[in-house]
């Protein structure tokens, strides 16, 4: 069922729109303590062009410019975070969650050592099997 006439989310915008909110994008990605924000986000792009979070990204879907506008956004904030989060600005609980956003994991290393100890029969025959070449 199409969506109702004056319905915002069924429009089409024009080349011209695109622009306009593109150019606010590029001033909220490279200024976000203007618009209230430490790092730039996807929700407070939303914001700032007064749309919700899901429809913007509908609108990356059709427009080439959104969808590249968007990953310069994300580009952007995940240096922003690594940069902040190095420099001890950050939390660093909530710079490690917004970088998991981008790819970036926590990873441990564990190296375990297990000691199994060996009756004389036991080590005997492994060794006869070593000597013998395992037949």
């Amino acid at each position: 069922m199409p969506a109702p006439k004056g319905n915002k989310y069924a429009q089409k915008y024009t080349k011209k729109e695109i622009e306009r909110a593109t150019k606010i994008a590029l001033d909220y990605i490279e200024n976000p303590k203007k618009y209230g924000d430490i790092v730039p986000t996807v929700e407070g792009l939303a914001t700032v062009l007064g749309i919700h979070r899901p429809y913007l990204y509908d609108l990356a879907k059709k427009y080439k410019e959104v969808s590249d506008t968007i990953e310069l956004l994300n580009t952007h904030q995940s240096k922003l975070l690594i940069t902040g989060g190095l420099l001890n600005k950050f939390n660093a609980c909530i710079t490690r969650l917004l970088l998991s956003r981008h790819g970036y994991i926590e990873k441990t290393e564990t190296e375990t050592t297990t000691k199994i100890k060996l009756d004389r029969e036991i080590k005997e025959k492994i060794k006869k099997i070593y000597k013998d070449g395992g037949d």
